[in-house]
């Protein structure tokens, strides 16, 4: 197990001071590496507040005695004297920073940033900006030079203002999703008497009337339960414009397909969380050299002749271009979201790769 943290002043007690706005006590990391679990339980809490950044894998946490999965791009936030009780497992491969702090204007400062004292986990997306800073924290704690008590919590301060950015972001995303969805709700109460046309109204979004009942109605909602609503359309989007090329898996039956496009998005989404920068830049080789050996697929969906061929591979190398160039832009900017990219395209090459050893719709 990996363990890198530090203390205030060397000292591990937990403390309550309220001579100043904001104190940092403590601070680490945990990556297990052979050891199973690691069990923390706090009967009593403690004196100070803490904070927990899942930076990789999933964390189980009890709230009230109700167990609480929590996964990577998440933090949770206890109270002072609060029950603590959560495990780490090695199957899970989890990676979390914590932070323990105190101060006279503790309240002020979480509510000033977005958080709320009421909620235990909330949103803050996967930044390696947080890693960068919490390891900063933890040397400057080791080291104890001149002036790091306020430097470690200006630090923190640079947290929480990245943490209200991304959430603030993350409901701008998914605000942008909701209004196209209140948008066509509207539409059809207000045309409810009137002869409505699902043909014209996709027409008018750009997108097949196909697309906008099967995303729309099902995949987009399920989606969103599981990943939030930004993060779903985007998944549809790149999968969407990838896979309307190069062909693939296509079930028997209506309700095959249907099922199959839940497993697939929903099992994509999940896998997407797991990501990291390493297994990202891997995910994305892979699917890249399968696709472009692969595609497209000439089955009763698509029936091209050779000129066709020719012409659709090349239209199938710029969309895998645009896509795999967006990933890596994003892998520096905003993690979560290249993950998702990523997990789009490996959906397509491994519903390629399907088609190809002879299941389904030929």
């Amino acid at each position: 197990m990996n363990i890198n943290s530090g203390y205030l002043n060397n000292s591990r007690t937990d403390f309550k001071d309220n001579s100043t706005p904001l104190v940092v006590g403590s601070c680490g990391t945990y990556r297990l590496k052979t050891r199973p679990k690691l069990p923390t339980y706090w009967q009593k809490g403690r004196r100070d507040y803490q904070i927990l950044y899942v930076a990789n894998g999933k964390t189980h946490f009890w709230f009230d005695g109700k167990e609480e999965i929590v996964s990577a791009g998440h933090m949770v936030l206890y109270k002072p004297e609060e029950i603590q009780k959560y495990v780490y497992y090695l199957e899970d491969n989890p990676e979390v920073f914590w932070i323990h702090f105190t101060g006279s204007d503790v309240k002020n400062i979480l509510a000033y940033h977005g958080i709320s004292l009421d909620e235990h986990v909330f949103y803050c997306g996967v930044l390696p900006d947080y890693k960068a800073l919490f390891r900063k924290i933890i040397q400057e704690l080791q080291l104890c030079r001149y002036g790091y008590e306020d430097y470690i919590a200006s630090l923190f301060n640079d947290i929480l203002l990245l943490v209200d950015r991304q959430q603030h972001e993350q409901k701008k995303a998914t605000g942008n999703v909701q209004e196209q969805i209140e948008r066509a709700t509207a539409y059809f109460n207000e045309n409810y008497n009137t002869k409505i046309s699902i043909d014209d109204y996709a027409e008018s979004l750009h997108i097949s009337t196909n697309w906008f009942m099967v995303t729309f109605l099902l995949l987009l909602p399920v989606g969103a339960f599981f990943d939030g609503w930004g993060s779903t359309f985007l998944f549809l989007l790149v999968f969407r414009l990838i896979r309307m090329r190069t062909g693939g898996y296509h079930a028997k039956t209506p309700t095959g397909c249907l099922l199959g496009s839940t497993f697939t998005m929903i099992v994509s989404l999940e896998f997407a969380k797991r990501l990291h920068p390493v297994s990202n830049l891997i995910c994305l080789t892979v699917a890249s050299v399968l696709i472009l050996r692969l595609a497209p697929a000439n089955n009763a969906a698509l029936h091209l002749s050779e000129d066709e061929l020719v012409a659709v591979c090349k239209e199938v190398k710029l969309r895998l271009a645009i896509a795999m160039l967006s990933a890596c832009l994003l892998l520096f900017f905003r993690e979560p979201i290249a993950y998702r990219v990523t997990s789009a395209i490996l959906a397509v090459a491994v519903t390629l790769l399907i088609s190809k050893l002879g299941f389904g719709m030929q």
